[in-house]
């Protein structure tokens, strides 16, 4: 998907967990940086950069290649993103889940993303473990569709 889906969706998912954590009071669930009324938009701006995180693979093109298992699998939104986030202060509940979102979109695409694996190509070379759907990242409408269907349901249930 196009980076901008990336950031809708990811914005769109984080503060609607953001909401309903503070909502229902369950902030025991991240000890670390505790949801507020006032933290709810700070929140779904760390989901959107973390919802951005897994593209930076597109900066080492000549060491990775992009949706590499270090940046596009699991590894990624259940180790690596959290890590990242505790240290730099960031809500680790939240970067997970907009990393999740992220790979969960890469996974419409041809290509791909990877899952699991334990050697080294693993993580610098791309091959295709899991893939849900057929849809090109460059298809307009359909990153459109995604794009204005998670800001109108994230404007709807805010």
């Amino acid at each position: 998907m196009q980076k901008y889906t990336h950031l809708a969706v990811g914005w769109t998912i984080s503060a609607l967990i953001a909401k309903y954590i503070y909502k229902l009071n369950l902030n025991f669930i991240s000890e670390v940086n505790a949801i507020t009324t006032l933290s709810i938009t700070s929140i779904s701006v760390q989901g959107a950069i973390f919802s951005l995180l897994p593209d930076l693979d597109h900066l080492f093109m000549g060491l990775i290649h992009h949706r590499c298992g270090l940046t596009h699998s699991i590894y990624t939104f259940i180790i690596f993103a959290p890590i990242l986030a505790y240290f730099i202060g960031f809500n680790p509940i939240i970067a997970s889940v907009a990393v999740f979102v992220h790979w969960i979109l890469d996974a419409l695409n041809p290509s791909g993303v990877r899952t699991i694996g334990f050697n080294l190509e693993f993580f610098i070379k791309h091959r295709r473990d899991f893939r849900i759907a057929k849809i090109r990242y460059d298809n307009h409408p359909i990153n459109l569709l995604l794009t204005i269907g998670s800001l109108l349901l994230l404007y709807y249930l805010m």
